[in-house]
């Protein structure tokens, strides 16, 4: 299967075999292998052009690793499937406002989907009074990406134990070759 011979023939046509039951996590050499030969095969820019048609090619790479790694989530299924319940608190728990308005990880599945009457009131209240709880911490999370900061947080909280000279010599010396 991964014979390199052909450009990794045998690898392509299985991957085209197994790709329309993803997930499929594909070979990161080969795909960075191609995304190298389009990036230094062809010119970025054509005289004081712009080359579409190769960032078409990038494009067109990264988008089909993409199809293949991603998997619709559909949380009616999956909850059918296990035999749990399900209420619409628990169903529009993905639901996030994106550019374009709502915006949601995963759908109804129409006539099979659970009904939230099911479940007592207050029950269905609480989960949804915890969804809200959950996005509004979300929105406000404050992410911490500097690095020296993080550093120093992390020295505050586990201080560096201070080795003896005496276990810095006890160190094994590597044996003569």
């Amino acid at each position: 299967l991964v014979d390199p011979s052909r450009n990794m023939s045998k690898y392509r046509q299985h991957l085209c075999e197994v790709s329309h039951e993803p997930p499929v996590v594909p070979m990161y050499p080969v795909l960075k292998k191609d995304l190298t030969f389009t990036h230094e095969g062809n010119p970025t820019y054509c005289g004081k052009l712009v080359n579409f048609e190769k960032l078409r090619m990038i494009a067109r790479a990264i988008r089909t690793v993409t199809r293949l790694c991603s998997v619709p989530y559909e949380i009616g299924v999956m909850s059918q499937q296990s035999g749990g319940v399900l209420n619409d608190a628990l169903l529009h728990m993905n639901n996030f406002d994106g550019a374009n308005g709502a915006v949601a990880t995963m759908r109804k599945v129409g006539a099979n989907a659970v009904k939230s009457a099911s479940q007592p009131r207050k029950k269905v209240y609480e989960q949804a009074l915890m969804v809200r709880k959950v996005k509004s911490y979300l929105q406000q999370l404050q992410v911490v990406d500097d690095e020296h900061l993080l550093d120093r947080m992390s020295a505050e909280c586990e201080p560096q134990q201070i080795t003896s000279s005496v276990q810095q010599i006890r160190r094994r010396i590597p044996s003569p070759r």
